[in-house]
């Protein structure tokens, strides 16, 4: 131990631990070391601790005397805790005890597993799973066996390359099936909270950081190793192998769906306002179908429109940029009203088709977007828009070429006209009324 003196007024000061180490806790050492926190132990004294071993602060401290030899025949006695300083405590020394640190040995291992699933059919693989077990790396230190708290790491710094995930790329299509999204999660294979190194400013993991994402591939460039705070382990000197091994599991997840298109009615004329009347589904090569044709969309009284959305808004898209919100599903066809829809088509110059015929020749294939499953989210719409028909108004006349009131001088001013001409010069219209042509 470092050579650490205090001087006592005889007959006047008291002799305290305190005044050599304020500690009384054995984790109060794990605080110090980890932490470099030196207000309960001097940094001298821990300065002074032989490597493999760890101060033993609970066993208390002892006073041992010195052999110093007084004149006169004065006694030589040992200096005592909680006591008046005397003159033959001169020359004593605290004694603290130390205990050799237990080592450790952990491997770990990350895993990765990789899914490929078709998002309309969850849990239905498309491929095999791409599964592959990093090579292990080895971390060796010591623990406090008083306490199980690690206390110090050996440098692993040139292994820890092996521990990079690196970029997994992955095909934009499979089986006619386009790239949806991915995911990724990182959890432990085992129970082994006991085990997992972890020391204050050392590079040990519990987790592999994720970021980004992409078409055609799948960024993890996060490192297993990223923890500061000090954790308690277990001596493992009746152990199994296998308790020695921190294992991780990144799951990735990447899926693959179809692509869609929607008949959309915004307005009146089927009998309900606003109604999704079909969503078609197909693959990147197929060809839009639908199942009503424009025999089935023809009402009397009306003419139609099909405008297309081409800039590749989806329902959900419009919705929000009609009324201000966000609303998904088919709740999102009746938050698009008819003028609305009209002036947004036009100011974005939305084709617009005289049938659904020549709306599907001009707009035939499906896009190739990652829509989901939802319809809401679908980006390639194809909106129907009935119009009444404006029927041509035509004029009626009451006339008669042989009115009997004619016949007679007094009644004759009475008579119907014989003519629509001598209608119309009578100067009134009870003789003519207006109506639809065609009723």
């Amino acid at each position: 131990m470092p050579d650490i003196n205090h001087t006592y007024k005889d007959g006047v000061d008291t002799v305290n631990k305190s005044d050599f180490i304020k500690a009384t806790k054995n984790s109060d050492y794990d605080n110090a070391v980890n932490n470099k926190d030196y207000s309960l132990i001097p940094k001298a004294v821990l300065d002074a601790i032989p490597n493999g071993y760890v101060l033993d602060v609970e066993s208390g401290a002892k006073i041992e005397n010195s052999d110093t030899k007084y004149p006169n025949g004065m006694k030589n006695g040992t200096a005592e805790f909680g006591k008046t300083s005397m003159y033959y405590f001169d020359g004593d020394t605290v004694v603290y005890n130390l205990i050799k640190a237990n080592s450790f040995t952990k491997k770990i291992i990350v895993k990765r597993n990789v899914k490929f699933e078709n998002i309309d059919k969850p849990g239905v693989a498309l491929k095999p799973d791409y599964n592959k077990k990093l090579d292990p790396i080895e971390v060796s230190g010591l623990y406090n066996p008083l306490t199980g708290r690690i206390i110090s790491i050996a440098d692993f710094s040139s292994k820890t390359s092996s521990l990079d995930l690196k970029e997994y790329s992955f095909p934009d299509e499979i089986n006619g099936l386009i790239y949806q999204s991915a995911n990724a999660t990182v959890s432990y294979s085992q129970n082994q909270e006991h085990v997992i190194p972890k020391v204050s400013g050392s590079l040990i993991g519990s987790y592999v950081r994720v970021r980004g994402i992409g078409t055609g591939k799948f960024d993890t460039k996060g490192k297993a190793y990223n923890i500061n705070d000090p954790y308690n382990i277990k001596e493992l000197s009746a152990a199994k192998v296998d308790d020695n091994i921190i294992e991780f599991d990144q799951n990735i997840l990447i899926q693959y769906g179809s692509n869609h298109a929607n008949l959309v009615l915004i307005g009146q004329a089927l009998g309900k306002t606003n109604q999704l009347l079909d969503s078609s589904i197909g693959n990147d090569k197929d060809k839009i179908t639908f199942k009503y044709t424009d025999k089935q969309l023809q009402r009397d009284g009306y003419t139609y429109k099909i405008y297309y959305a081409e800039d590749g808004s989806s329902l959900a898209s419009l919705a929000a940029s009609a009324i201000g919100s966000v609303i998904n599903g088919e709740d999102a066809v009746h938050a698009i009203n008819q003028s609305w829809l009209i002036n947004y088509a036009t100011q974005n110059s939305f084709p617009a088709y005289d049938s659904l015929a020549d709306a599907l020749k001009a707009n035939n294939q499906y896009d190739s977007s990652a829509d989901g499953n939802v319809v809401s989210d679908y980006t390639q719409n194809f909106f129907v828009v009935y119009t009444p028909v404006q029927q041509e108004k035509q004029n009626f006349y009451i006339i008669s070429d042989n009115d009997p009131y004619r016949r007679d001088p007094i009644t004759k001013q009475f008579a119907l006209p014989e003519t629509t001409q001598d209608a119309d010069k009578s100067g009134t219209d009870y003789f003519k009324i207006q109506g639809n042509k065609g009723e």
